[in-house]
């Protein structure tokens, strides 16, 4: 569950930031997006309670669309030599960085959760970013409607995900006390 200890709002930068981090940001608060709930730097744990390490965080969430939103660097396409440290090094962390990605979007998957991926040379915009999330969400859902709808009603939308979520922690708590009778 999402806390405001555990992810931050859409306005409240890490100092770390980047640029391009930054920029998504300032057009997810205004325009068409202004309205959806939105959170930066989510513990993917937070979204999918199966996933356990809390250090592995989306860039960019908007559980009304159930999109994540991934800022990339070049970092997540090639092997990047920051600051003299060799290529072997380099080569390590790229493939790392590669297991945690694939490891982040299947966890996501698993709950139902679609994910954008914005390139270093993509460019950052309300309309490209409209787009983005369009086209995944088209790839990731069979239907035949249009499926970048605003919610009806929010607030209910957001109930039942919430009474989801504690059935299955419900579920889970029983099933760990029956281990334990057991």
């Amino acid at each position: 569950m999402l806390t405001k200890s555990s992810a931050r709002d859409k306005n409240d930068f890490a100092q770390n930031a980047s640029k391009r981090h930054k920029m998504v940001g300032e057009v997810l608060a205004q325009g068409y997006f202004k309205n959806y709930r939105t959170f930066q730097e989510v513990p993917i744990a937070d979204i999918n309670a199966n996933y356990q390490n809390r250090q592995v965080k989306a860039d960019w969430y908007i559980p009304d669309l159930h999109v994540v939103i991934e800022v990339h660097g070049e970092q997540h396409y090639k092997p990047i030599d920051f600051g003299g440290e060799g290529l072997h090094k380099a080569k390590l962390r790229f493939v790392r960085g590669q297991h945690l990605d694939v490891e982040k979007v299947m966890a996501l998957a698993e709950v139902g959760i679609s994910v954008v991926e914005i390139a270093p040379d993509d460019p950052i915009n309300e309309d490209v970013l409209i787009q983005l999330i369009s086209d995944t969400l088209k790839k990731t859902t069979a239907q035949s409607t249009p499926c970048f709808k605003r919610p009806r009603n929010k607030q209910d939308k957001a109930n039942k995900q919430n009474r989801l979520r504690r059935k299955q922690y419900y579920r889970e708590m029983k099933q760990k006390f029956q281990k334990e009778r057991d």
